[in-house]
């Protein structure tokens, strides 16, 4: 009896060890992550470069926060989601990143979008959309997270048509960037409005293409 009181002791013992995880060095401001395999298991362990699949049999998935493809216990913290669209959660349920809009000459309208309203030129790309060729510009304010403007040229096309859409531009300065916009080659048909259950002052202006372009001030008043 006492034989086999310390055999059972120690196929305990034994099979506590063998089942405990193995913590990786945690990444810089991070946490360690519980990356061992399930002993009991150890044929459903994929090969590492398969680590994003999730096998749900074993009860391990791929965890994100190692540096190398390691394995995280069911119940641990998935932070899958948080990686997703640049860290940021919102990714999941969609997040407004950017407007694209035809024009007629990239150069030109870079120009105006950059010297007017302070975007900068983030990239140059060539594509299709539905088969047919297409240049752009990309234009991004001060903030990396706001939305980018995409200035998109069709080069077998000989004009650009304007749509009922509205590009929206908060300032500080509504008059001057009024002027600005005159200076450089937009259309101003009236003044600025206020509105005053909004308590802001509004102008609707025209970009070298005809895109509408709402411009919005707090009012002095309010």
């Amino acid at each position: 009896m006492v034989f086999l009181a310390l055999f059972l002791r120690y196929l305990i013992e034994f099979s506590s060890l063998q089942r405990a995880p193995a913590e990786v060095p945690p990444e810089p401001g991070g946490r360690p992550s519980v990356c061992s395999p399930d002993p009991l298991t150890p044929r459903l362990r994929p090969p590492p470069h398969h680590c994003g699949i999730l096998f749900l049999d074993s009860g391990f998935e791929h965890d994100p926060r190692t540096e190398e493809p390691g394995w995280a216990r069911a119940g641990a913290p998935d932070v899958r989601e948080s990686t997703r669209m640049g860290n940021d959660s919102r990714g999941q349920r969609g997040r407004f990143s950017f407007s694209k809009i035809g024009v007629s000459d990239l150069e030109a309208s870079s120009r105006f979008y950059r010297e007017v309203f302070g975007l900068k030129e983030s990239a140059r790309l060539e594509g299709q959309i539905k088969d047919e060729p297409i240049h752009e510009i990309i234009l991004v304010g001060e903030n990396p997270d706001d939305p980018s403007l995409v200035l998109v040229r069709y080069p077998d096309r000989d004009s650009v048509e304007a749509g009922d859409g509205v590009l929206g531009f908060l300032t500080d300065d509504l008059r001057g960037l009024v002027e600005r916009i005159r200076q450089h080659g937009g259309r101003v048909a009236h003044e600025p409005r206020e509105a005053v259950e909004a308590g802001v002052l509004v102008i609707y202006v025209d970009d070298p293409d005809g895109h509408q372009l709402e411009l919005v001030q707090s009012s002095p008043s309010t």
